[in-house]
């Protein structure tokens, strides 16, 4: 800027100084003369290159330097004889208006245009910072949470096994015991490992859903039959209330089923007090609606959107240090939209919870 104030002046006075009528053209002075203009120049061209050199690196925000240098620039020029005679004047409400004056307006508008995009565009990069960071803490507790959901079943089989292999269990009934405790931690660590893989491919997009018609509610039940030891190792109860018998839709029958898994997980995960989940079914306005329902620690209120975001995980269940992945909501949802339905929550800190599957009947 101060570069353009210089050139600005050096130029109106190396002007004046040629068009002065009393110049004596002395060798000193026509000397002075093209010196100030081969200096004048030199400092366009310097100038030139900085403002070039802004506005390829920073894009629009290199021309904040242009509207400053010309801003600077006006000053000295705009009271010299040879430009206020080129210079019309206007007179707007009895004010009188020049041609420097209006530049200069123009000039300020620009500036504080392009500032005022700089500063939104400074929000925004901080806004992306902080959401960076946020999602980085989220996949940061993704990762413990898996750890444990690992550590924990790999801790009690390896001790299992070791027991097994060195021949310390001489009872046959608690040989027997054990076997049925690693097929079912065995099975347990297997259906976490495809909940993490299928979730991948959901959410890349990769998934691929096998569609057939099927019986829902002979689906719903078949859930609940591969969750059944779990349930009982837990010491809950599922109470089932299907209306009517059955009800046909068209969608991936593994992928509803894992769905219904992943909720009673949740009721049961998420209900350290009541051991009694119910499941409920019926079909209203062609739609099958299936429903789990618990007497947990419920959801907040503001958190019953952002809960069905992969990694989220609600204040209370922190609080409550109960373990989970954050993964089962999100994938409910992505597997209720691709089979063309939706999942609600209906939910009162303290009270329970109530998710709600909707899908539509087959058509006939």
């Amino acid at each position: 800027a101060a570069a353009g104030s210089a050139v600005g002046y050096m130029v109106s006075s190396a002007i004046s100084f040629g068009l002065s009528p009393s110049l004596k053209w002395e060798p000193v002075a026509v000397a002075f003369h093209y010196l100030s203009m081969a200096a004048s120049l030199v400092f366009f061209c310097l100038l030139s290159s900085v403002v070039i050199q802004g506005i390829r690196r920073y894009g629009l925000d290199g021309w904040l330097v242009l509207p400053a240098v010309a801003l600077l620039a006006i000053p000295p020029i705009q009271n010299e004889p040879w430009f206020l005679h080129l210079s019309p004047t206007w007179f707007v409400f009895g004010g009188a208006i020049t041609m420097p004056e209006i530049a200069n307006l123009v000039f300020a508008l620009v500036v504080a245009l392009l500032l005022l995009r700089r500063l939104l565009l400074s929000v925004r990069r901080q806004r992306l910072i902080e959401l960076d960071a946020k999602r980085a803490q989220l996949q940061s507790d993704f990762v413990a949470a898996v750890s444990h959901e690992f550590r924990t079943p790999l801790t009690a089989l390896r001790s299992i096994t070791d027991l097994l292999v060195h021949d310390r269990i001489g009872d046959e009934a608690r040989r027997r015991q054990s076997y049925v405790f690693l097929d079912r931690e065995t099975n347990r660590l297997h259906r976490l490992v495809e909940d993490l893989l299928d979730f991948g491919r959901m959410d890349s997009g990769r998934k691929q859903y096998r569609f057939e018609t099927f019986d829902v509610f002979q689906s719903v039940r078949a859930a609940i039959t591969d969750i059944g030891e779990q349930v009982e190792a837990g010491g809950f109860e599922i109470e089932t209330d299907l209306v009517p018998v059955s009800a046909s839709i068209h969608a991936d029958e593994e992928a509803v089923r894992r769905a219904i898994r992943n909720l009673i997980d949740n009721a049961m995960r998420y209900s350290p007090q009541c051991r009694t989940v119910w499941v409920d079914g019926k079909v209203d306005h062609h739609r099958v609606s299936i429903s789990i329902r618990d007497r947990g620690i419920g959801v907040d209120a503001s958190e019953q959107r952002a809960i069905f975001q992969k990694f989220f995980r609600g204040a209370a269940a922190k609080r409550a240090g109960i373990k989970g992945t954050g993964i089962g909501l999100a994938m409910v949802q992505q597997i209720s939209e691709a089979m063309g339905g939706e999942v609600q929550l209906r939910s009162e800190l303290g009270v329970g919870s109530t998710f709600t599957i909707l899908l539509p009947l087959a058509k006939e």
